[in-house]
């Protein structure tokens, strides 16, 4: 049985249309190239059919691919017309749709519904989480009135507030031949190490690319899609990990894991608060941002 498209392959496929590049398509979207050439891939093995021609000076459709493309845009007309009538429908009964990256959603979102109801009172909050990417696509598909991720370039169709800091630590386990040395760990050290990481599309991830490239040469990576995986792979001695220190306190605290200085420290990162230009905030969205602005 044939697998039903999601609605954002069906935009980045036409999207590649138009630019003629995957690349120039990802960029449009909010998304990593690699992410778009897997949704691209996929779609075209849900679909059983080859969409793209695929060369070193672009990318081109298919007869397949240009009748996908025709009947896609009218699968994205009455996409928006549903999605306009669900999230204006959530807004005539108070309820803010808040899509947010599994570190704001499982470390900040909480705290700020907390503040919100004792001080606001009016409007429900319903969090979506997912990764940044997933924050993205959601507001552009209008799935959600307010977005939270860590540190991503907002989309050019996105207004963005920094409404936070965090702070990125390496963490090891407790016993660590690292917790005894006394300097920072190298980054030849690192890269012999490996390290667990965020999948591709979090904004963690996105962090610790940045440093990667600075490292003297390869690196074996863990690549785990929950904080909670991170830190279990970390405690179980699978390799070190960047991530946030929101992510870890807990553990710290309890000597299960332990922070280790190392080169190329400190690294930081700016939580931001986005929506599309193109739809104003106002009402409880309003309230609810003013809530978290006023919490930093």
């Amino acid at each position: 049985m044939t697998s039903w498209p999601s609605i954002t392959s069906i935009e980045l496929l036409i999207a590649t249309d138009t630019h003629g590049s995957i690349s120039a398509a990802a960029h449009e979207l909010g998304i990593s190239q690699a992410s778009a050439s897997r949704r691209l891939d996929r779609l075209e093995r849900d679909l059983g059919a080859q969409l793209l021609l695929r060369s070193h000076t672009g990318v081109t459709l298919t007869d397949q691919g240009r009748r996908v493309v025709e009947a896609g845009h009218h699968l994205l007309a009455a996409a928006r017309e549903l999605t306009h009538a669900a999230v204006d429908s959530a807004a005539g009964t108070s309820t803010v749709l808040v899509a947010a990256s599994l570190t704001v959603a499982e470390h900040l979102i909480p705290h700020w519904i907390r503040h919100f109801h004792a001080h606001v009172g009016q409007g429900r909050i319903r969090p979506q989480i997912g990764n940044s990417e997933f924050v993205v696509t959601q507001l552009l598909s209008n799935r959600a009135h307010l977005g939270f991720f860590e540190d991503i370039a907002p989309h050019p169709e996105m207004v963005s507030r920094t409404v936070a800091h965090d702070q990125m630590c390496m963490v090891v386990p407790g016993g660590h031949a690292w917790t005894r040395r006394p300097g920072p760990v190298s980054r030849a050290e690192v890269a012999t190490a490996g390290l667990v990481v965020r999948e591709v599309g979090s904004g963690t991830r996105a962090l610790v690319d940045t440093y990667l490239q600075t490292l003297p040469h390869g690196i074996e990576l863990h690549e785990y899609t929950s904080n909670t995986a991170v830190k279990v792979a970390v405690r179980s001695g699978v390799a070190p990990a960047i991530t946030s220190d929101l992510v870890v306190a807990e553990e710290i605290a309890a000597g299960e894991l332990v922070a280790v200085p190392f080169e190329g420290a400190p690294l930081a990162r700016e939580i931001r608060a986005v929506w599309p230009r193109r739809r104003r905030l106002s009402g409880p969205a309003l309230d609810f941002l003013g809530t978290v602005e006023s919490l930093r």
